[in-house]
């Protein structure tokens, strides 16, 4: 997808660790949980890359920061989501 190109690319010029790619790597996880067709799979991948953007987001910006907290509610978002996905 373009998002997945998106973030290979800001990995390779700005780094794993920018703020920029990680909160480029929370909209990916968010857009997969939003797939027109979910599954299992894409839900167990958007967590994952959930749980890595918002932690390398505290670590490097705290808790509060904008950042940070737009990853919370992008991965909040995507567990409604997938409760969704697991009544149907």
């Amino acid at each position: 997808s373009l998002y997945s190109l998106a973030v290979k690319g800001r990995e390779l010029t700005i780094g794993e660790k920018d703020p920029r790619t990680l909160y480029t790597l929370s909209n990916f996880a968010r857009f997969l949980s939003e797939a027109p067709e979910p599954s299992a799979e894409l839900f167990n991948e958007s967590d994952q890359l959930h749980q890595r953007a918002v932690q390398s987001l505290k670590d490097l910006l705290q808790q509060g920061h904008p950042l940070t907290l737009s990853s919370l509610h992008n991965q909040a978002c995507s567990w409604l989501d997938r409760c969704v996905f697991q009544k149907t």
